[in-house]
């Protein structure tokens, strides 16, 4: 049986919850724009995460298995156990994009000669190509979407969006 939490049935009556105070002006925010706020968030969130895929496109690598070569190449190479952990994933995720980089040709998994069970991750020399031509041309991309913000006007957003992660990082939801 399905159990369904107390806001959601007082939200199926019709009833609002009250509004919330935004975060350090004392300001009310209305239920609806915090609707708003979350669907805003994540429409830019995807225009941002199909610029990303439009700079990788070209050299044949997803955004997620991307995050993994830029972890290595910041690393200089660590365990794919490491990895997995850095990257908040599971291990036969790691493993997926492994296979995808390593047909890339741009990750390589090397054995420890201490003990060969172990292996470690890193770049190939086309993967370390590879990578600085992507990361160029991902911050491209995103710097062309940015310059649609005014600068004092990116500053006071990074500023709230970091405030509302900390808030959510720290249990408020």
């Amino acid at each position: 049986m399905v159990r369904v939490p107390q806001e959601a049935t007082e939200a199926a009556d019709g009833a609002e919850p009250a509004p919330t105070t935004a975060a350090g002006d004392g300001e009310r925010m209305e239920p609806h724009d915090a609707r708003a706020l979350a669907r805003t968030l994540d429409r830019a969130s995807r225009v941002f995460m199909a610029a990303e895929r439009a700079a990788l496109e070209p050299y044949g690598i997803g955004p997620a298995a991307f995050r993994l070569l830029d972890l290595v190449a910041r690393a200089g190479g660590l365990a794919p156990s490491v990895a997995a952990s850095r990257l908040g994933v599971r291990q036969p995720t790691v493993s997926g994009w492994i296979a995808e980089l390593a047909r890339a040709g741009v990750l390589e998994r090397v054995g420890d000669d201490a003990d060969g069970r172990r292996a470690s991750l890193r770049l190939t020399a086309y993967g370390g190509t590879v990578h600085a031509a992507a990361s160029v041309a991902i911050r491209r991309r995103q710097l062309r979407l940015a310059s649609a913000i005014a600068p004092h006007a990116q500053a006071d957003l990074l500023e709230s969006l970091d405030a509302l992660v900390r808030a959510g990082e720290a249990g408020a939801v």
